[in-house]
């Protein structure tokens, strides 16, 4: 049998690191080697209690933890935040409990639907700024109206129970977790808090990466409200993404080939809406399918001249409908125009352009006017949602449509843009003023695909 020891002439002085030599053990009758004077004695470690109820603080850096409540002798002597796990005692061995964890807010108090400890995977208890950025997002979606997954308009009372399902989905699958975080991080960065920009792109990326392995095969009765739910998150972050608010840095003016990637993106909910279908009745997301638009009259709440400068009449055959690229957009669009306006139909705004067909965004690529005329409408409607992730873009895009139809469009086309001119805020060419980028835009409009001869003067 050998025993290690350091090997005093082996020690590196400017290191302080021992490299150990084996040495053999005494056979009977050898005397033991008297211990070198340069060797360095170590002594057995005194055992002591383990710390099983410590603080969380004391928990993520692995120290002892002398667990007086409400403040531990060490958080006390560092002056940091100290807090302890409501259930520390019932068996969570995976999760932990985070509310006395501070970090930056907007909002310091949760929500009063609260009704349940924020429970976090223990993956993120290395890093503070995730840990943060699910503490936030557990107080955004709690503070009275859930703009993130509009809990308080789809089940009332039970928003509560609702966001606490949704956070327990997140503890489950990777993708739901990580779109959470970019979420909550996309929210700091709405109100220009510093240090989350990165965050928000790592987590998209990491979300994206993951539902695309999840989506690769059929998505299964357990994934299917994760991976919507996944999905819409990934959605809001594309549509949210401005980086300026002026009308004339709108895609409308932009020959970029990716200038609808926002609006392709929103596309992609339907075929996974559809392929988790027989899911449905089941499903946590149940309301949001109780809730969405439907499709009806297109003539119901819509100007009759819009219906005809799209080629339809009342009088069109179910063929003639069929084969006109604006006719769905048109039946999703008019039962929308008389329904309430604003944060409560929300989700049925959404189901419009999720339902969008290929025939109409090829359309909207070549800047069609009645394509743009009807997408005008719906971001009209938008501008009424007061949600912080969507009002520069609904109020940007409403209002670049309308600059364009104004100077691009025939008599016809200007003739309906009063609704959403009125929604944005856009005052019409008639008689009017016109808005202040006005003048400036005049020139890029000439750039615009399509319409390279069309110059305005001011």
């Amino acid at each position: 049998m050998s025993g290690l020891v350091p090997a005093a002439d082996l020690c590196h002085p400017a290191s302080g690191f021992h490299v150990f030599a084996i040495r053999p053990r005494s056979v009977a009758g050898e005397a033991e080697d008297a211990p070198s004077a340069n060797t360095k004695q170590y002594s057995t470690r005194k055992s002591h209690r383990k710390s099983r109820f410590g603080c969380n603080p004391c928990k993520r850096k692995r120290v002892k933890c002398d667990e007086k409540r409400p403040l531990c002798g060490r958080c006390q002597r560092t002056k940091n935040p100290c807090g302890y796990s409501d259930n520390c005692s019932t068996g969570q061995a995976g999760f932990e409990s985070i509310d006395a964890v501070e970090g930056p807010a907007i909002n310091s108090n949760r929500g009063t639907n609260a009704s349940s400890p924020l429970i976090v995977p223990r993956a993120l208890e290395k890093s503070n700024r995730d840990v943060n950025l699910l503490k936030h997002y557990d107080r955004i979606t709690g503070l009275g109206q859930d703009t993130v997954t509009c809990s308080d308009i789809l089940v009332g009372s039970q928003a509560g129970k609702y966001r606490i399902s949704i956070l327990r989905l997140a503890q489950e699958h990777s993708y739901l977790l990580h779109a959470i975080l970019a979420v909550a991080a996309l929210h700091f960065n709405h109100y220009e808090v510093e240090g989350y920009r990165l965050a928000k792109y790592s987590h998209l990326q990491v979300a994206l990466s993951d539902l695309q392995l999840a989506i690769s095969k059929p998505v299964s009765k357990a994934q299917a409200d994760a991976v919507l739910l996944t999905s819409m998150m990934v959605n809001m972050q594309y549509f949210s993404w401005v980086e300026s608010v002026l009308p004339s840095d709108s895609w409308v003016f932009s020959e970029e080939p990716s200038r609808l990637s926002w609006l392709s993106m929103q596309m992609g909910l339907l075929p996974l809406v559809n392929s988790t279908r027989q899911h449905h009745a089941e499903s946590l997301l149940l309301p949001i399918w109780m809730c969405s638009a439907y499709e009806g009259d297109e003539t119901l709440g819509l100007p009759y001249e819009l219906v005809t400068l799209c080629g339809l009449s009342r009088v069109s055959t179910e063929i003639e409908r069929q084969e006109n690229p604006y006719y769905h957009a048109l039946q999703l669009l008019g039962p929308l125009m008389v329904e309430e306006k604003g944060s409560r139909s929300m989700v049925k705004y959404v189901r419009f352009v999720s339902s969008l067909t290929k025939p109409f965004f090829l359309l909207l690529e070549q800047n069609d006017p009645p394509a743009l005329l009807i997408l005008g409408y719906w971001f009209g409607l938008m501008c009424y949602v007061d949600f912080w992730w969507v009002i520069k873009r609904a109020k940007r895009d409403c209002t670049a449509i309308c600059m364009f139809l104004d100077v691009n469009g025939d008599d016809a086309v200007r003739s309906l843009l009063d609704f959403p001119a009125a929604a944005c805020g856009y005052q019409l060419v008639g008689g009017h003023s016109m808005t202040t980028d006005r003048d400036d835009c005049n020139v890029e409009m000439a750039l615009v695909k399509g319409n390279k001869q069309t110059l305005v003067s001011g």
